[in-house]
């Protein structure tokens, strides 16, 4: 069962998203803009505070149980006996396997699985910022060739001081592109 300050913490996150998604909606010249940001500053503090609280819980309980481990993993008893405990974790596995073949929805706010949901966000987040690396080198790799096959393409057409002007050029407009890139989806993510 869920604890009053995980239901505080599950009402106050769905409010802080709906916020943050209506913020998008407004402009610097609205005059509850302010307001807005102001709420969601507000209500990012009292999630962090009430997640110490859960921490705290988490770790007070955690403490307090006793677990016998066997080399086998079938084997792991609680100290009431109970096979519980791993039956929840190969539910818990299933449903990261399953989100991994289609990341469509937030991992950590699937039902059942409420008690795990701190591990689920931290898995959704971890595999996503491994997901955004791979694509940022596989970005990388493209404008290298692309880079390269720009330099080639003038090789035979121009002197080699030509070819060092234009290569400059280029990387400096592909620089600044990127740039750019990374500005509007800063602004998106607002």
């Amino acid at each position: 069962m869920i604890g009053s300050d995980e239901k505080l913490w599950l009402l106050l996150d769905g409010v802080l998203k709906r916020l943050v998604r209506g913020k998008f909606w407004t402009t610097s010249a609205d005059e509850w803009n302010d307001d807005i940001k102001e709420a969601i500053s507000s209500l990012k503090a009292a999630i962090k505070k009430i997640e110490k609280n859960i921490e705290k819980k988490s770790w007070r309980s955690l403490n307090s149980v006793v677990y016998l481990m066997c080399p086998k993993k079938k084997d792991i008893f609680n100290a009431g006996g109970f096979m519980d405990e791993i039956s929840r974790r190969d539910e818990v596995e299933a449903l990261k396997k399953s989100w991994l073949e289609d990341p469509i929805w937030d991992l950590e706010s699937t039902e059942g699985f409420e008690e795990f949901r701190y591990e689920l966000f931290n898995f959704r987040v971890k595999m996503e910022k491994r997901w955004e690396r791979d694509f940022l080198e596989l970005e990388e790799k493209r404008r290298n060739k692309n880079y390269e096959k720009f330099n080639k393409n003038f090789s035979d057409s121009v002197g080699y001081s030509d070819r060092f002007l234009l290569a400059q050029v280029y990387k400096s407009l592909s620089d600044r592109i990127e740039k750019l890139e990374s500005k509007i989806e800063e602004m998106e993510n607002e």
